[in-house]
């Protein structure tokens, strides 16, 4: 049986290379680094099983993280401070 694909989340460009930023950032806590891959996968369309061994994380988890985010994901508009506002409270969030 195949595995169930992450909740379809859509990222702008900016969005994408916020969170990007975020993962590669030593200084970010852990928590924060781990939602943004968290995202950053579920966005390319990865298995939540491909996701939950990259992260060590239950299937669960990842499921209802990726719902959750999915559901919240709203679509940026003009302007770099709301994308960057957006993107970080939507990580930041869960």
């Amino acid at each position: 049986m195949p595995s169930p694909q992450a909740a379809a989340i859509i990222l702008s460009d900016s969005q994408q290379t916020l969170l990007e930023q975020i993962v590669r950032r030593t200084t970010n806590p852990h928590r924060l680094v781990r939602r943004a891959q968290l995202l950053l996968a579920a966005a390319v369309g990865t298995s939540n099983t491909q996701i939950s061994q990259q992260l060590q994380l239950e299937r669960g988890q990842v499921r209802k993280k990726a719902n959750t985010m999915a559901s919240r994901c709203i679509p940026s508009s003009p302007g770099r401070s709301r994308k960057r506002h957006r993107a970080t409270a939507l990580v930041a969030y869960y």
